[in-house]
Protein backbone atom coordinates (compact mmCIF):
# COMPACT_ATOMS: atom_id res chain seq x y z
CA UNK A 1 0.00 0.00 0.00
CA UNK A 2 1.49 3.32 -1.10
CA UNK A 3 1.48 6.61 0.81
CA UNK A 4 0.50 10.00 -0.55
CA UNK A 5 3.54 11.97 -1.65
CA UNK A 6 2.09 14.90 0.25
CA UNK A 7 2.47 12.94 3.49
CA UNK A 8 5.33 14.15 5.68
CA UNK A 9 6.74 11.76 8.27
CA UNK A 10 9.40 12.74 10.77
CA UNK A 11 11.32 9.99 12.52
CA UNK A 12 13.09 10.76 15.79
CA UNK A 13 16.07 8.42 16.02
CA UNK A 14 18.39 7.07 13.34
CA UNK A 15 19.26 3.66 14.72
CA UNK A 16 18.52 0.43 12.86
CA UNK A 17 14.82 0.73 13.73
CA UNK A 18 14.50 4.36 12.64
CA UNK A 19 16.47 3.84 9.41
CA UNK A 20 14.50 0.70 8.51
CA UNK A 21 11.20 2.53 9.01
CA UNK A 22 12.51 5.44 6.93
CA UNK A 23 13.45 3.04 4.14
CA UNK A 24 10.09 1.29 4.06
CA UNK A 25 8.19 4.59 4.19
CA UNK A 26 10.30 6.17 1.44
CA UNK A 27 9.70 3.09 -0.70
CA UNK A 28 5.97 3.71 -0.33
CA UNK A 29 6.24 7.32 -1.40
CA UNK A 30 6.29 9.25 1.87
CA UNK A 31 8.46 12.31 2.38
CA UNK A 32 10.65 11.24 5.27
CA UNK A 33 12.97 13.19 7.53
CA UNK A 34 15.11 11.54 10.21
CA UNK A 35 16.35 13.47 13.23
CA UNK A 36 19.43 11.87 14.80
CA UNK A 37 21.38 13.29 17.74
CA UNK A 38 24.69 11.79 16.58
CA UNK A 39 25.44 9.48 13.65
CA UNK A 40 22.92 6.94 12.33
CA UNK A 41 23.35 3.36 13.52
CA UNK A 42 26.25 4.18 15.88
CA UNK A 43 24.49 3.94 19.27
CA UNK A 44 22.64 0.83 20.49
CA UNK A 45 22.58 -0.63 16.96
CA UNK A 46 26.39 -0.49 16.82
CA UNK A 47 26.86 -1.77 20.36
CA UNK A 48 24.74 -4.90 19.91
CA UNK A 49 25.96 -8.40 19.04
CA UNK A 50 23.47 -9.19 16.27
CA UNK A 51 22.00 -12.36 17.76
CA UNK A 52 18.61 -13.25 16.28
CA UNK A 53 17.22 -15.40 19.07
CA UNK A 54 13.42 -15.53 19.39
CA UNK A 55 13.64 -17.92 22.35
CA UNK A 56 16.11 -15.82 24.33
CA UNK A 57 13.83 -13.09 25.67
CA UNK A 58 10.31 -14.29 24.94
CA UNK A 59 9.52 -15.91 28.27
CA UNK A 60 5.83 -16.74 28.49
CA UNK A 61 4.56 -13.90 26.30
CA UNK A 62 2.99 -15.59 23.26
CA UNK A 63 2.44 -12.31 21.40
CA UNK A 64 6.09 -11.36 21.69
CA UNK A 65 7.19 -14.85 20.69
CA UNK A 66 5.04 -14.66 17.57
CA UNK A 67 6.37 -11.18 16.71
CA UNK A 68 9.96 -12.37 17.13
CA UNK A 69 9.47 -15.44 14.93
CA UNK A 70 7.78 -13.37 12.24
CA UNK A 71 10.72 -10.98 12.22
CA UNK A 72 13.24 -13.82 12.01
CA UNK A 73 11.34 -15.25 9.03
CA UNK A 74 11.69 -11.90 7.26
CA UNK A 75 15.45 -11.72 7.77
CA UNK A 76 16.84 -13.69 4.80
CA UNK A 77 14.91 -11.63 2.24
CA UNK A 78 15.48 -8.44 4.27
CA UNK A 79 19.28 -8.90 4.11
CA UNK A 80 19.18 -9.98 0.47
CA UNK A 81 17.21 -6.87 -0.48
CA UNK A 82 19.56 -4.63 1.49
CA UNK A 83 22.66 -6.12 -0.11
CA UNK A 84 21.18 -5.83 -3.59
CA UNK A 85 20.16 -2.20 -3.01
CA UNK A 86 23.40 -1.00 -1.39
CA UNK A 87 26.02 -3.43 -2.74
CA UNK A 88 27.26 -3.69 0.83
CA UNK A 89 28.10 -7.05 2.38
CA UNK A 90 26.10 -7.95 5.50
CA UNK A 91 27.29 -11.09 7.27
CA UNK A 92 24.24 -13.25 7.98
CA UNK A 93 24.63 -16.69 9.53
CA UNK A 94 22.27 -19.57 10.32
CA UNK A 95 24.74 -21.60 12.40
CA UNK A 96 22.42 -21.75 15.39
CA UNK A 97 23.24 -21.44 19.06
CA UNK A 98 24.45 -23.74 21.83
CA UNK A 99 23.13 -22.78 25.24
CA UNK A 100 25.40 -24.38 27.81
CA UNK A 101 25.23 -25.40 31.46
CA UNK A 102 28.38 -25.61 33.59
CA UNK A 103 26.94 -27.60 36.50
CA UNK A 104 24.08 -29.98 37.20
CA UNK A 105 21.74 -27.41 38.72
CA UNK A 106 22.13 -25.22 35.63
CA UNK A 107 21.64 -28.29 33.44
CA UNK A 108 18.35 -29.04 35.19
CA UNK A 109 17.11 -25.48 34.65
CA UNK A 110 18.16 -25.66 31.00
CA UNK A 111 16.26 -28.91 30.42
CA UNK A 112 13.15 -27.56 32.14
CA UNK A 113 13.21 -24.33 30.15
CA UNK A 114 13.41 -26.04 26.76
CA UNK A 115 11.47 -29.24 27.54
CA UNK A 116 8.51 -28.29 25.34
CA UNK A 117 10.35 -26.45 22.58
CA UNK A 118 11.85 -27.40 19.24
CA UNK A 119 15.34 -27.03 20.69
CA UNK A 120 17.45 -30.18 20.99
CA UNK A 121 18.58 -31.24 24.44
CA UNK A 122 22.04 -32.78 24.08
CA UNK A 123 24.61 -34.11 26.49
CA UNK A 124 28.06 -32.69 27.14
CA UNK A 125 29.86 -35.21 24.91
CA UNK A 126 27.77 -34.29 21.87
CA UNK A 127 28.22 -30.59 22.61
CA UNK A 128 32.00 -31.04 22.63
CA UNK A 129 31.80 -33.09 19.44
CA UNK A 130 30.08 -30.14 17.80
CA UNK A 131 32.50 -27.62 19.32
CA UNK A 132 35.77 -29.30 20.36
CA UNK A 133 37.04 -26.08 21.94
CA UNK A 134 34.40 -26.27 24.69
CA UNK A 135 35.49 -26.69 28.29
CA UNK A 136 35.49 -30.21 29.78
CA UNK A 137 33.35 -28.74 32.56
CA UNK A 138 30.26 -28.46 30.32
CA UNK A 139 27.44 -30.45 31.94
CA UNK A 140 24.70 -30.23 29.30
CA UNK A 141 23.59 -28.17 26.34
CA UNK A 142 20.67 -27.15 24.20
CA UNK A 143 21.12 -26.80 20.46
CA UNK A 144 18.82 -24.15 18.96
CA UNK A 145 19.17 -24.53 15.22
CA UNK A 146 16.75 -21.75 14.31
CA UNK A 147 18.76 -19.04 16.04
CA UNK A 148 20.57 -16.88 13.49
CA UNK A 149 22.90 -13.91 13.71
CA UNK A 150 23.75 -10.85 11.66
CA UNK A 151 26.58 -8.34 11.68
CA UNK A 152 24.58 -5.55 13.28
CA UNK A 153 27.13 -2.87 12.47
CA UNK A 154 27.06 -3.66 8.77
CA UNK A 155 23.27 -3.92 8.94
CA UNK A 156 22.87 -0.49 10.53
CA UNK A 157 25.15 1.24 8.01
CA UNK A 158 23.34 -0.48 5.12
CA UNK A 159 19.96 0.68 6.46
CA UNK A 160 21.20 4.26 6.66
CA UNK A 161 22.50 4.03 3.07
CA UNK A 162 19.32 2.49 1.66
CA UNK A 163 17.00 4.93 3.43
CA UNK A 164 18.97 7.90 2.11
CA UNK A 165 19.15 6.38 -1.37
CA UNK A 166 15.34 6.15 -1.42
CA UNK A 167 15.00 9.83 -0.55
CA UNK A 168 14.88 9.98 3.25
CA UNK A 169 16.53 13.18 4.50
CA UNK A 170 18.80 12.93 7.55
CA UNK A 171 19.39 15.83 9.92
CA UNK A 172 22.32 14.92 12.15
CA UNK A 173 23.84 16.38 15.27
CA UNK A 174 20.70 17.64 16.97
CA UNK A 175 18.11 16.02 19.21
CA UNK A 176 14.36 16.35 19.55
CA UNK A 177 13.54 17.99 22.88
CA UNK A 178 9.75 18.44 22.71
CA UNK A 179 6.65 17.62 20.67
CA UNK A 180 3.51 19.75 20.49
CA UNK A 181 0.22 19.60 18.61
CA UNK A 182 -0.08 22.22 15.88
CA UNK A 183 -3.46 21.95 14.20
CA UNK A 184 -3.53 18.72 12.22
CA UNK A 185 0.24 18.37 12.42
CA UNK A 186 2.84 17.75 15.09
CA UNK A 187 5.66 20.22 15.71
CA UNK A 188 8.98 18.86 16.95
CA UNK A 189 11.30 21.29 18.74
CA UNK A 190 15.01 20.57 18.32
CA UNK A 191 17.98 21.19 20.58
CA UNK A 192 19.55 23.58 18.08
CA UNK A 193 16.58 25.94 18.43
CA UNK A 194 14.87 25.00 15.17
CA UNK A 195 11.60 23.13 14.74
CA UNK A 196 10.10 20.73 12.22
CA UNK A 197 6.46 19.94 11.48
CA UNK A 198 5.04 16.72 10.06
CA UNK A 199 1.76 14.93 9.57
CA UNK A 200 3.08 12.00 11.58
CA UNK A 201 6.01 11.58 13.94
CA UNK A 202 7.61 8.23 14.74
CA UNK A 203 9.40 8.15 18.09
CA UNK A 204 12.28 5.69 17.62
CA UNK A 205 14.82 7.30 19.93
CA UNK A 206 15.68 4.15 21.86
CA UNK A 207 16.87 4.76 25.42
CA UNK A 208 16.34 8.52 24.95
CA UNK A 209 12.63 8.17 24.11
CA UNK A 210 11.56 9.23 27.59
CA UNK A 211 13.59 12.46 27.45
CA UNK A 212 11.23 14.31 25.10
CA UNK A 213 8.83 16.85 26.61
CA UNK A 214 5.25 17.49 25.59
CA UNK A 215 4.10 13.89 25.25
CA UNK A 216 0.72 13.01 26.81
CA UNK A 217 2.58 10.62 29.11
CA UNK A 218 6.30 10.03 29.31
CA UNK A 219 7.02 6.62 27.75
CA UNK A 220 8.49 4.38 30.46
CA UNK A 221 11.73 3.69 28.62
CA UNK A 222 14.92 3.46 30.67
CA UNK A 223 18.57 3.03 29.63
CA UNK A 224 20.02 -0.41 30.41
CA UNK A 225 23.77 -0.51 29.94
CA UNK A 226 25.46 -3.43 28.25
CA UNK A 227 29.23 -3.78 28.27
CA UNK A 228 31.01 -5.89 25.64
CA UNK A 229 34.44 -6.71 24.31
CA UNK A 230 35.94 -8.39 21.27
CA UNK A 231 38.86 -10.80 20.97
CA UNK A 232 40.82 -11.71 17.87
CA UNK A 233 40.98 -15.41 16.91
CA UNK A 234 41.56 -16.36 13.28
CA UNK A 235 39.63 -18.41 12.54
CA UNK A 236 37.14 -18.36 15.43
CA UNK A 237 37.24 -21.76 17.20
CA UNK A 238 33.47 -22.31 16.89
CA UNK A 239 30.66 -21.57 14.43
CA UNK A 240 27.44 -21.36 16.50
CA UNK A 241 26.80 -18.70 19.10
CA UNK A 242 27.68 -20.00 22.56
CA UNK A 243 25.77 -18.88 25.63
CA UNK A 244 25.77 -19.60 29.34
CA UNK A 245 24.19 -17.89 32.33
CA UNK A 246 27.26 -15.63 32.49
CA UNK A 247 27.90 -14.48 28.92
CA UNK A 248 27.48 -15.18 25.23
CA UNK A 249 30.12 -15.56 22.53
CA UNK A 250 29.45 -14.52 18.94
CA UNK A 251 31.96 -15.43 16.21
CA UNK A 252 32.47 -13.17 13.22
CA UNK A 253 33.84 -14.19 9.83
CA UNK A 254 36.63 -11.60 10.12
CA UNK A 255 38.14 -13.38 13.13
CA UNK A 256 36.51 -11.42 15.93
CA UNK A 257 34.82 -13.13 18.86
CA UNK A 258 32.33 -10.85 20.59
CA UNK A 259 31.74 -11.36 24.31
CA UNK A 260 28.68 -9.86 25.96
CA UNK A 261 26.90 -8.53 27.71
CA UNK A 262 26.26 -7.02 31.11
CA UNK A 263 22.78 -5.80 32.07
CA UNK A 264 23.14 -2.71 34.28
CA UNK A 265 20.92 0.12 35.43
CA UNK A 266 23.60 2.80 35.21
CA UNK A 267 21.57 5.67 33.83
CA UNK A 268 23.00 7.31 30.74
CA UNK A 269 26.59 6.50 31.69
CA UNK A 270 28.16 4.80 28.68
CA UNK A 271 31.50 3.39 29.77
CA UNK A 272 33.24 0.14 30.53
CA UNK A 273 34.18 -0.94 34.03
CA UNK A 274 36.76 -3.37 35.35
CA UNK A 275 34.03 -5.35 37.09
CA UNK A 276 31.90 -5.65 33.98
CA UNK A 277 34.70 -6.66 31.62
CA UNK A 278 36.26 -9.06 34.12
CA UNK A 279 32.96 -10.89 34.64
CA UNK A 280 32.52 -11.29 30.87
CA UNK A 281 36.10 -12.51 30.37
CA UNK A 282 35.78 -15.02 33.19
CA UNK A 283 32.51 -16.31 31.77
CA UNK A 284 34.01 -16.66 28.29
CA UNK A 285 37.06 -18.60 29.49
CA UNK A 286 34.77 -20.92 31.45
CA UNK A 287 33.15 -21.91 28.16
CA UNK A 288 36.17 -21.88 25.84
CA UNK A 289 39.45 -22.04 27.80
CA UNK A 290 41.68 -21.17 24.82
CA UNK A 291 40.18 -17.67 24.75
CA UNK A 292 42.33 -16.82 27.77
CA UNK A 293 45.29 -16.21 25.46
CA UNK A 294 43.44 -14.26 22.76
CA UNK A 295 44.20 -10.54 22.33
CA UNK A 296 41.53 -8.04 23.32
CA UNK A 297 40.97 -5.75 20.33
CA UNK A 298 37.97 -3.66 21.40
CA UNK A 299 35.80 -2.82 24.38
CA UNK A 300 32.57 -0.83 24.28
CA UNK A 301 29.23 -0.22 25.96
CA UNK A 302 25.75 0.72 24.79
CA UNK A 303 22.34 1.60 26.19
CA UNK A 304 19.39 -0.67 25.52
CA UNK A 305 15.89 0.84 25.75
CA UNK A 306 14.20 -1.14 28.52
CA UNK A 307 10.55 -1.01 29.56
CA UNK A 308 8.78 -2.17 32.76
CA UNK A 309 7.71 -5.45 31.11
CA UNK A 310 10.76 -5.73 28.80
CA UNK A 311 8.47 -5.58 25.75
CA UNK A 312 8.56 -2.96 22.99
CA UNK A 313 6.23 0.02 22.70
CA UNK A 314 4.74 0.05 19.21
CA UNK A 315 1.92 1.86 17.49
CA UNK A 316 -0.08 5.10 17.81
CA UNK A 317 -0.44 7.25 20.86
CA UNK A 318 -4.13 7.16 21.87
CA UNK A 319 -4.07 10.79 23.01
CA UNK A 320 -1.85 12.58 20.46
CA UNK A 321 -3.00 11.96 16.87
CA UNK A 322 -0.10 11.44 14.49
CA UNK A 323 2.38 10.28 17.14
CA UNK A 324 3.60 6.71 16.68
CA UNK A 325 5.96 4.75 18.92
CA UNK A 326 8.67 2.36 17.76
CA UNK A 327 10.82 2.08 20.87
CA UNK A 328 11.54 0.02 23.98
CA UNK A 329 12.94 -3.00 22.12
CA UNK A 330 15.36 -3.73 25.01
CA UNK A 331 17.71 -6.56 23.91
CA UNK A 332 15.82 -7.34 20.72
CA UNK A 333 16.14 -4.25 18.55
CA UNK A 334 18.17 -5.96 15.84
CA UNK A 335 15.95 -9.06 15.83
CA UNK A 336 12.79 -6.96 15.58
CA UNK A 337 14.02 -4.44 12.99
CA UNK A 338 12.36 -6.03 9.91
CA UNK A 339 8.95 -6.60 11.49
CA UNK A 340 8.89 -3.22 13.25
CA UNK A 341 9.62 -1.43 9.98
CA UNK A 342 6.97 -3.43 8.14
CA UNK A 343 4.25 -2.85 10.75
CA UNK A 344 4.93 0.85 11.35
CA UNK A 345 5.15 1.60 7.62
CA UNK A 346 1.93 -0.34 7.11
CA UNK A 347 0.21 1.60 9.87
CA UNK A 348 1.20 4.94 8.33
CA UNK A 349 0.05 3.70 4.91
CA UNK A 350 -3.37 2.94 6.39
CA UNK A 351 -3.13 -0.85 6.52
CA UNK A 352 -4.82 -2.70 9.40
CA UNK A 353 -2.19 -3.79 11.92
CA UNK A 354 -4.15 -5.19 14.90
CA UNK A 355 -1.03 -6.88 16.32
CA UNK A 356 0.35 -3.48 17.30
CA UNK A 357 -2.38 -3.11 19.91
CA UNK A 358 -0.70 -5.79 22.00
CA UNK A 359 2.34 -3.53 22.36
CA UNK A 360 0.56 -0.19 22.71
CA UNK A 361 1.79 2.39 25.19
CA UNK A 362 -1.79 2.29 26.56
CA UNK A 363 -0.85 -0.80 28.58
CA UNK A 364 1.12 1.46 30.91
CA UNK A 365 -1.77 3.91 31.37
CA UNK A 366 -4.40 1.60 32.83
CA UNK A 367 -6.48 1.71 29.66
CA UNK A 368 -7.30 -0.70 26.85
Amino acid sequence: MSISRNSDVLIIGGGAIGCAIAWRLAQRGARVRVIERDTPALAASWAAAGMLSPHAEAGDDADFTELSHRSLELYPQFVEELEASTRLRIEYSRDGKLELALDESSATRLRERYANSAAELIDADLARALVPALSPDIAAAVLIREDHRVDNRALGIALWHVAAAHGAAFELGTAAVAIEQQGHQLRVLLADGTAASADQVVLAAGAWSGQIAGLPHTPPVRPVRGQMLALRMVPPPFAPVLQSAHCYLVPRADGRVLIGATVENAGFTIQNTVHGLRSLMNGAVQLVPMLEHAPVIETWAGLRPGTPDDLPILGPDPEMPGLIYATGHFRNGILLTPITAELIAGLIAGAPVPELQKFSIARFRGSA
